[in-house]
């Protein structure tokens, strides 16, 4: 995993406020800064040694030491590129399984994804990764060659 998305994730938790976090969100945040190097290059398919899975173990096995204090990422901070603190909407198609251009507005604090198989739950987060990273990681480790135009997949 590049440090580039290490990097990104850390800004991205430098711009949340800490005063509107739970306990529990506070928690989860010190895990997956801790533990982000593991995490990051395992993958969202199904099995035993997926992402979820390792989060789930992770979890178990700290839960009750896990500090609630909002995680100390500056010293993981190197530059001060633009920061932003939300995506507000988000427009894919025509990609994998979006046959024509569909956007999705992000107006509230959490969004959550739902539906049958299908429904294009995979293509929407691939849309999103690939906006954000510049390439979808299953894709590179599968080394399956993504061709997107640019103007298929925008902020």
């Amino acid at each position: 995993m590049s440090s580039a998305v290490k990097q990104e994730f850390f800004r991205w938790i430098g711009g949340l406020d800490s005063a509107k976090l739970t306990d529990i969100e506070r928690k989860l945040l010190n895990l997956l800064v801790t533990n982000f190097d593991t995490l990051a290059p395992l993958t969202t398919l199904k099995g035993s040694n997926n992402r979820a899975s390792k989060l789930n173990e992770l979890i178990q096995k700290h839960h009750a030491t896990l500090s609630n204090e909002f995680p100390d990422i500056l010293s993981h901070q190197t530059d001060k590129s633009e920061k932003f603190d939300r995506i507000t909407e988000l427009k894919i198609g025509p990609f994998r399984g979006f046959t024509t251009s569909e956007a999705f507005a992000f107006d509230k604090k959490y969004t959550f994804m739902y539906g049958p198989n299908g429904s294009g739950k995979s293509s929407f987060c691939e849309g999103l990764e690939y906006a954000l990273l510049g390439g979808i990681e299953e894709a590179d480790a599968k080394r399956i060659v993504i061709s997107v135009h640019p103007e298929t997949i925008s902020f």
